[in-house]
């Protein structure tokens, strides 16, 4: 008895598996797991297996799902440090630089990849910037993406891009536009995508805190000013082209599609984005 706990006590640790579901409940994926299960036509859980993964390095996987089941993405990365005093006897425990190298897939709720892509490596140094990669999916399968290379001595450059439904590019944004990206969100229709963070503001020609918004068919956009704006964790595009929301002390304001500034009550916040944030 005692030898067998031994042998249990001496035993490689494995990390439990975490079940990501969907948000409607049809796809079920155990983190770690080669296959996923989702529900057919009729109502049969099937299953169904993942993409392979690379055979060089260590990677990790995370699946990412639209509000409805059509479509969920695949993001494969891999990191590896590099120079910077590694290793060294007096070298500084964050003087740190690594390498991320990822690979981005749609894929369909069957099971059939829509296509893939290799994305942009991305750079960072220095403690607490091995942040995940952020990603939005809307129900007919476009996808955005949030690159950001961050180092101890230099500034954040984000590079925002986003793909049709075919895995065209659509958009690509570098620090020329936005020096610091909190947050990414896409309509639900695909058709919008809302930015926040520092950017540049045509009208002042200046840089400072700012809500912008991309339509993606016909190129057009607009960026506006929130000086006083408060951190908020939220950022939501409707539809419609309504952008919510922006902070300042207790007052909640919103945009319109044209990017006109609105003072928005609780019960409106409800009405277009689901419930206040």
């Amino acid at each position: 008895m005692q030898a067998l706990l031994l042998l249990l006590l001496s035993a490689p640790c494995k990390a439990l598996a975490v079940e990501i579901k969907s948000p409607d409940g049809d796809i079920h994926w155990n983190t770690g797991e080669a296959a996923y299960s989702f529900l057919n036509k009729r109502g049969k859980r099937r299953s169904r297996k993942l993409p392979a993964f690379p055979k060089n390095g260590e990677w990790k996987r995370r699946l990412l799902f639209s509000k409805k089941d059509n479509f969920f993405c695949v993001l494969d990365e891999r990191v590896e440090e590099l120079g910077l005093h590694l290793g060294a006897p007096r070298g500084s425990a964050a003087a740190k630089m690594a390498v991320s190298e990822s690979t981005l897939r749609l894929v369909r709720k069957s099971g059939s990849v829509v296509w893939k892509k290799k994305l942009r490596d991305r750079h960072f140094g220095g403690e607490g910037t091995k942040n995940e990669i952020p990603l939005q999916i809307a129900e007919n399968g476009t996808l955005a993406v949030l690159l950001q290379d961050d180092g101890p001595l230099s500034k954040t450059r984000p590079v925002i891009l986003v793909f049709d439904p075919r895995g065209r590019e659509k958009l690509a944004l570098n620090y020329t536009a936005w020096s610091r990206v909190d947050k990414l969100s896409l309509s639900s229709n695909g058709k919008r995508l809302a930015v926040r963070g520092l950017g540049r503001i045509p009208e002042k020609d200046t840089w400072g805190k700012a809500v912008g918004v991309y339509n993606l068919n016909d190129e057009g956009a607009w960026i506006r000013g929130v000086p006083k704006a408060e951190s908020i964790s939220a950022l939501q595009i409707n539809s419609d082209g309504w952008v919510c929301c922006v902070r300042e002390g207790p007052v909640f304001f919103a945009f319109d599609p044209s990017g006109h500034r609105e003072h928005i009550e609780a019960a409106e916040i409800r009405k277009r984005f689901g419930g206040r944030q």
